[in-house]
């Protein structure tokens, strides 16, 4: 009975995150087993102190006293403390980065508790399965395994493993780059491991906390979770996720150009990890420490590091961080002028970041090319150094609007979109588009301080040429959003925040670009209605409108818009010598990011002419795009009646959370534009409320 109690005891105290009294306890309760030969109790006792081994980062002493459990356990045939110690050596292999056998183990456990109908357990190994594939980059069967566990965790009411699942769920949203969603589940994982006093999980959850936070620039946020967690993992003792801490400060200091401090770290937490043996937390450290000489100027320690690290990563299997390690690589051989030894290594990068995506969602995949999108602006740079122009346009289309390409693929092949692969554009295949397309292709990339552009003519001939930003006083964002307020167009989401007074000049939603503001009569403030005027109005003749409808104040009424004209001079005049001069002429705007949002039909030249009085154009979000839109468009015939919506009835939203609904603007200039279709295809128009 006290071998028992012990036991149980000891089980408290691993919980509660005292593993050395933990160990101290079990150890007692292992020596009376053995005192009374009590073999189904001496296999249970073992087989805890190798969990509690686990936690010290005693990794050999674990797999002893697992390996004498398993024994015990099928010789006293029970299956359920086999299962168990099979995840107990399952989570050994996973420490030393052993993560095939680590999988094997956990898939034998999970069979086993399968078998017997051991939903609790079943659920804790999931969540070991679900972090191994985690490490792998296998994302969508790490969401399979670890939704699984939650649904069995919340049917049996087991809070604290709900927790590590919240844990493991938010890790994975976490390399994902979805950095919302990956909070939501860490704070969730927060409260339950302070409500149940789990201080493991609270330390593991104030880590990713502050490793998030770092990301969007609050250093001094991310310092206090770090702190916090590194209180809580010297007073238990865990020593893997001490390292783990020390190299999470380390970036801290390292991002705020604090180099000696942030080395100081990194080489405490290469010491940890090469005193237990954790390969993961070595390639991580060896990486930073990679980067960290290279800042330094101390060029061998820095390769040194970096091919250690991928070394490593690629012996485990980790392949994110494989990706990772290449990329700064081919960063560390452009900062040694060794361009061709710098493009092959972040070609290998971009092959292994593509690798992951099959299987994820569409949103999946542009979240992680989010987070990799670094990789591809370099390999331009390098490209474009090198004079490799068509290369660096291939690179550039390579790295933008794959998660629609694919999703039209699948549609022209009929194949679903696991079991399909496309391949990047070749410069021949995206010259045989513009001629297809008899169109004038204008690519745009934004790299560093650079907008690189190329123009792709229908004759197959490109020609490139670079835009340097840095003398602009405002970022592109801050432009083209100025740019959009200037001309009317408020960007979805952004609250209605204009006091008027009469006298002002508004722009309204239903405005054309070029349409003469309006001017500010008066206001009725009990249900914000304004009362406006144009300068052709007779005396006293006003129109009444919601305030709503303005969506911009503007500074006078004369034609010409400076901000219009400043991004015709960023965007359109570097170029305008490859433009057709023919205005029936097509071209093609393939924008990056913020420029999608430029109104490029409404930018003004010097002399206030508008683009779209020169050219015909239209906007896609890739060249490879534009062509699988074209192969779907011959493989779907025409039939029956063509149908032409616009202005529809609008719906309700909020445009921001303390907002109630609204009804969005009506659309009328897309009403006359429907209705001018109409008329060159000779059909009736019909009006339905």
């Amino acid at each position: 009975m006290e071998g028992r109690t012990l036991n149980n005891l000891g089980i408290v105290y691993r919980n509660l995150g005292r593993y050395t009294l933990s160990l101290q306890t079990l150890q007692q309760a292992l020596a009376i087993s053995q005192s009374v030969n009590d073999k189904p109790w001496k296999g249970t006792i073992l087989n805890n102190l190798g969990s509690v081994y686990v936690n010290l980062s005693q990794y050999d002493k674990a797999m002893q006293a697992l390996q004498q459990a398993l024994t015990l356990s099928r010789d006293t045939h029970n299956t359920i403390l086999e299962g168990a110690t099979l995840t107990g050596i399952g989570e050994v292999y996973r420490s030393w980065g052993e993560y095939p056998k680590a999988l094997a183990f956990f898939q034998q456990s999970l069979a086993i508790y399968q078998k017997t109908g051991s939903k609790a357990e079943s659920g804790t190994v999931l969540n070991n399965i679900g972090q191994v594939y985690t490490t792998l980059a296998q994302y969508p069967q790490a969401l399979d395994a670890l939704q699984q566990a939650f649904a069995i965790h919340q049917e049996v009411g087991n809070r604290a493993m709900l927790g590590t699942t919240f844990i493991n769920l938010g890790s994975v949203y976490l390399n994902l780059g979805q950095f919302n969603k990956a909070v939501a589940f860490f704070k969730q994982a927060l409260t339950i491991s302070q409500e149940i006093g789990d201080r493991a999980k609270e330390g593991i959850t104030f880590n990713y906390l502050g490793r998030i936070l770092a990301r969007e620039n609050q250093f001094n946020e991310a310092l206090e979770n770090f702190q916090k967690a590194l209180a809580i993992f010297t007073e238990i003792g865990d020593r893997a996720e001490l390292a783990a801490t020390f190299n999470n400060l380390g970036q801290i200091y390292f991002v705020q150009k604090q180099d000696k401090k942030a080395l100081s770290f990194y080489q405490r937490s290469l010491a940890i990890n090469q005193s237990i043996g954790n390969r993961l937390g070595l390639a991580n450290t060896y990486n930073n420490l990679g980067l960290i000489y290279l800042n330094l100027k101390q060029f061998d320690p820095a390769l040194d590091s970096l091919e250690r690290a991928l070394t490593l990563s690629t012996e485990i299997g980790n392949k994110l961080g494989q990706g990772t390690i290449l990329s700064n690589l081919g960063y560390f051989y452009w900062q040694a002028n060794q361009n061709e030894r710098s493009e092959r290594y972040l070609l290998e990068a971009i092959k292994i970041v593509e690798s992951l995506r099959p299987g994820l969602k569409d949103f999946d995949k542009i979240t992680i090319f989010e987070r990799q999108r670094n990789i591809y602006e370099l390999l331009q740079e390098i490209a474009i150094a090198q004079n490799k122009i068509n290369f660096a346009l291939e690179i550039a289309e390579r790295g933008r609007a794959r998660a629609y390409a694919e999703l039209l693929s699948s549609r022209i092949l009929n194949l679903p979109l696991e079991q399909l692969t496309i391949p990047s554009l070749a410069t021949e295949q995206i010259q045989q588009i513009a001629r297809q397309e008899n169109a004038t292709l204008i690519e745009y990339s934004l790299v560093g301080n650079s907008i690189y552009i190329w123009v792709v003519q229908p004759t197959g001939q490109i020609n490139f040429t670079k835009v340097d930003r840095a003398s602009l006083t405002v970022s592109i964002n801050e432009l083209v959003s100025e740019t959009r307020a200037s001309i009317g167009v408020r960007n979805r989401g952004e609250p209605q925040e204009i006091a008027f007074l009469p006298g002002d000049l508004v722009k309204l939603n239903s405005d054309a670009p070029d349409y003469e503001p309006w001017e500010v009569v008066a206001s009725k403030l009990d249900n914000n209605r304004l009362f406006l005027r144009q300068s052709s109005f007779p005396q006293g003749v006003t129109i009444e409108r919601p305030a709503t409808d303005v969506v911009a104040k503007v500074e006078s009424r004369r034609s010409n818009n400076r901000y219009l004209q400043q991004l015709h001079q960023l965007l359109i005049e570097p170029i305008a010598n490859f433009l057709p001069s023919d205005p029936n002429a097509n071209i093609i705007f393939i924008p990056q990011n913020e420029l999608f949002l430029v109104p490029f039909a409404a930018l003004q030249d010097s002399q206030g002419k508008y683009l779209i009085e020169k050219h015909t154009m239209r906007t896609v979000p890739s060249i490879q795009v534009l062509g699988l839109t074209r192969k779907l468009k011959q493989k779907k015939e025409r039939k029956g009646d063509i149908l032409i919506v616009g202005n529809p009835t609008m719906p309700k939203l909020a445009f921001s959370p303390k907002e109630p609904p609204q009804p969005l603007s009506s659309l009328p200039e897309a009403e006359r534009e429907a209705k001018k279709n109409c008329s060159i295809i000779a059909s009736t128009t019909i009006n339905r409320k």
